[in-house]
């Protein structure tokens, strides 16, 4: 009710608030959320009735050491693999090996690099895979014709996203037993919510009037509106709803639209633009005008 969420609200968002503006502050994850800890426990004592009660605080606080010792130990179970990356400088070679066996594209050799760099950083602190990615991939990308700046950014942003990307996906791992959710709906949902993401780091390959941030130009309107269209069509694809609830071919035409869009960005033709407007409007237009009428739940 309005009561319990005016006596409750301020915890969450004072002790979040503080955890954010730590992480902000380059403060580690663990000293943020320690202080986090510590301001909701002091907060909670004073929500008047719903205040927890001593046996609830000590119940919550037994579930969170359980939890803690259950993630330690799959995190204990996946650093093998990234020290085999290293120990075998099996990281050093994937960029020679993409060179050899993909064909001569930069879009295919980026998505090439894309699937190297979510493998090579799967369970590893950020700086960790940060390092392994561009030591490995940062030259290559180089021969290729990818700016140094624009190269770090790639590889980074990919490196960051194997924590949400099976077969290792940490964060997803993390939340799955919180919620106590299986692992592998946990890592479809989380996949669907970053899939509009994915295709950043690419603009700002084949877009780098994207990188002029914060000395913003005109230049950077149409690519960024690109990819907001394209994240919108995206969007639209995984969830299955735009003004009602779509049909599995409508679907398959909008995430056909999006793939239009991305090979529009990237450099592919102008027609594939076209062709993303030739799909996206006449079926967000129909989904309009049959809005009223009884549709499909959306799957999953």
């Amino acid at each position: 009710d309005r009561e319990m969420i005016v006596r409750l609200l301020p915890t969450f968002v004072i002790s979040f608030g503080v955890v954010l503006w730590l992480l902000l502050g380059y403060r580690s994850p663990a000293i943020a959320g320690l202080w986090g800890i510590i301001i909701a426990l002091g907060l909670a004592m004073f929500q008047g009735k719903y205040r927890p009660k001593w046996t609830r605080l000590y119940s919550a606080m037994e579930e969170g050491f359980y939890l803690v010792a259950i993630l330690s130990l799959l995190l204990i179970a996946v650093g093998p693999l990234g020290q085999v990356m290293l120990t075998t400088n099996l990281s050093g070679r994937l960029g020679a090996v993409l060179v050899q066996y993909l064909p001569d594209s930069q879009l295919l050799l980026l998505l090439g690099a894309m699937c190297v760099s979510l493998v090579l950083g799967m369970g590893l602190p950020t700086p960790v895979a940060y390092l392994i990615v561009a030591l490995a991939l940062v030259p290559f990308m180089q021969q290729i014709g990818v700016p140094p700046l624009q190269a770090h950014f790639f590889v980074f942003y990919f490196a960051v996203f194997s924590t949400l990307t099976p077969p290792i996906a940490v964060s997803v791992l993390a939340a799955a037993k919180l919620a106590d959710a299986s692992f592998l709906k946990t890592a479809g949902e989380s996949m669907k919510i970053a899939l509009t993401t994915f295709i950043i780091p690419f603009a700002f390959v084949f877009s780098p009037e994207l990188m002029t941030f914060p000395n913003l130009t005109w230049a950077v309107v149409p690519p960024l509106l690109e990819v907001l269209l394209i994240q919108l069509t995206v969007s639209i694809a995984c969830y299955g709803h735009v003004f009602r609830n779509l049909r599995g071919w409508e679907r398959w035409t909008i995430g056909l639209a999006a793939f239009a869009g991305f090979l529009g960005m990237t450099d592919q033709g102008n027609i594939f633009f076209l062709a993303q407007a030739a799909l996206f409007l006449p079926m967000c237009a129909y989904a309009f005008v049959t809005r009223q009428k009884k549709a499909p739940e959306a799957a999953a």
